[in-house]
């Protein structure tokens, strides 16, 4: 009986293992990883715990199988990024003194203003954590 459960133990922790590599290889997370560096905000990444519901993800994936319509990551992420930062990125805007903004007494640069537009116009943040079954202890 308690072999069983050893084993059931490593089981789980080889798929918590997988989701860890997956998410880490990811060129996506990597992306945003470069982002908010360049932005000098991944010491404020710290401040949260995020927690995977696997329970949601297995059933994401088990509803999917069952459709015949399992998802590849290019059609999820055509889903979820309608467009892309790069994009926003490279379309010439006129500066302004209005468009000068400024967060916590620091002015934003160029870089830093689309990237925030973007987010504006383009990114739910309640969307986004019900589809990644994300969700907060506390």
């Amino acid at each position: 009986m308690q072999n069983e459960e050893e084993s059931k133990k490593k089981l789980v922790e080889f798929l918590w293992v997988e989701i860890n590599r997956a998410i880490i290889g990811s060129k996506d997370v990597k992306s945003c990883i470069k982002i908010l560096k360049d932005l000098d905000l991944l010491d404020h990444v710290e401040d949260y715990n995020l927690v995977l519901d696997v329970q949601a993800l297995i059933d994401l994936i088990q509803k999917d199988e069952k459709k015949g319509t399992a998802s590849t990551n290019e059609e999820i992420k055509e889903k979820q990024r309608p467009t892309d930062l790069r994009q926003a990125k490279s379309a010439p805007e006129k500066k302004t003194e209005d468009t000068a903004q400024s967060i916590d007494g620091k002015k934003l640069t160029d870089n830093e203003v689309l990237f925030q537009k973007h987010l504006e116009r383009n990114f739910d943040e309640s969307i986004w954590l019900k589809k990644a079954g994300i969700r907060f202890l506390n």
